[in-house]
């Protein structure tokens, strides 16, 4: 399209005055050109042979090289004849098609200095890390049919890091894991960071401490904490009309779980789906619906189940001291944002997964011994507590800011808490 030699989809492609473009082709095609000193010869007529055979001398072909037929030559051959006729062309505006693809290291470098001195306008497609990096240009990055602007590769590199985030938080977030029923949260953790190639052990407690490597620091190790257990319910009493009477697994407070969707698993391994809801549930009905204060004890769970009574519910397996599970009801919108329950802590996993990803992707070490631990017990006051390593000497608890009157936190910043309540 840009050569010309297709009419675009839609729209119009046109150059600006003065303009005088150069483009290489990722594959070059020579049939036909006889030998490669003729490829120049023909188009620089006015050159003499000693002139041509110098330009070429600078692209590698030196010697009886600049006789061979273009049809005999390599890929990297063909590209730095493309290369010797561009240097005569002089473009104030050059396309390129990954043109490192098949250049020795010696010629991708001197390339790589030249594009770095060129002072036109340069159009660059490329998966050669080193060459987006030696440049420093904008990159125009196209993924699921859209196109986003980044100042630098450092910049589209930065962006994995919160993708990864996001990506991963969703996946544990569809996990469920209350306090005291977080196996398969900690088992997934520990593969997500197994698979970016770090140690991740189970540790006494249940949680998961990872080894992210880094020298060896005056200042001792750090330890990064976050949690993945959650809030939830557990099984208080079955009652007589087969409905559910719950207790809270840490924080969770009824008003707040009140219409919510959620699962019962039993001991025996099944899982029955439910809601959370104030007894005597229908406004229609009930005079006192506004009055009437939402605890645990004016809400009950009605089973998505044929029971009413609860010899009924007990025959499903269903009994005192199982767990109830609340749907998280996970999205992330158009505009990039993340929705769901409980984003604290999982978002957080997820965004320590992201570093982890970063640091994997760009082979990077840390400047101190670093260490991840993953804790289960956070929602009921202990969850940091033991699983230490040797030589640490300081921790970040990475979790939720909270937002609300008097404080400055946003959903759009990281916070520092200098106090907890």
């Amino acid at each position: 399209v840009l050569d010309g030699k297709r009419r675009p989809s839609g729209g119009m492609v046109r150059l600006g005055t003065g303009a005088r473009p150069s483009i290489f082709a990722q594959q070059q095609n020579r049939l036909g050109q006889g030998r490669v000193i003729d490829v120049i010869w023909n188009k620089y007529p006015r050159m003499t042979e000693l002139e041509v055979r110098s330009h070429l001398a600078k692209l590698g072909f030196r010697g009886d090289t600049v006789f061979k037929p273009c049809e005999a030559l390599s890929g990297g051959e063909l590209a730095r004849l493309r290369f010797a006729e561009i240097v005569l062309e002089r473009p104030n505006l050059l396309f390129l098609d990954e043109p490192t693809n098949h250049l020795d290291i010696y010629t991708r470098e001197n390339l790589t200095e030249a594009l770095m001195a060129y002072t036109g306008t340069l159009l660059l497609v490329t998966h050669d890390r080193h060459l987006m990096n030696s440049l420093a240009c904008p990159i125009l990055y196209l993924e699921d049919g859209k196109a986003v602007l980044y100042p630098s590769y450092d910049a589209l590199m930065g962006r994995a890091a919160p993708v990864q985030a996001a990506q991963k938080a969703a996946e544990l977030l569809a996990i469920d894991s209350p306090t005291g029923f977080t196996d398969r949260a900690a088992a997934w953790v520990q593969d997500a960071f197994g698979t970016l190639g770090f140690a991740a052990k189970k540790t006494a407690k249940g949680g998961v401490l990872i080894d992210l490597g880094g020298a060896e620091s005056e200042e001792g190790a750090l330890l990064l904490q976050a949690h993945t257990d959650t809030l939830g319910a557990m099984v208080a009493e079955v009652k007589a009309n087969g409905r559910l009477r719950v207790t809270n697994l840490g924080g969770m407070r009824a008003e707040n779980g009140e219409t919510e969707n959620v699962r019962v698993y039993t001991r025996g391994g099944k899982v029955y789906e439910g809601t959370l809801q104030l007894c005597n549930a229908s406004v229609h009905v009930n005079g006192d619906y506004g009055k009437t204060e939402r605890t645990f004890d004016t809400t009950e769970v009605l089973l998505d189940e044929a029971v009413t009574s609860a010899d009924e519910t007990r025959a499903l397996g269903i009994e005192t001291g199982d767990i109830v599970c609340f749907d998280p009801r996970t999205r992330v919108t158009a505009s990039g944002y993340i929705k769901s329950r409980f984003l604290d802590d999982k978002l957080s996993v997820g965004i320590l997964l992201g570093f982890a990803k970063y640091l994997r992707d760009e082979n990077k070490q840390l400047p101190r011994r670093t260490y991840v631990h993953v804790t289960v017990y956070e929602e009921v006051g202990h969850g940091g507590a033991g699983s230490e390593p040797a030589g640490v000497t300081e921790s970040i608890s990475v979790d939720m800011g909270c937002v609300g009157d008097g404080l400055r936190c946003t959903e759009r910043q990281v916070s520092i808490c200098a106090k907890d309540s």
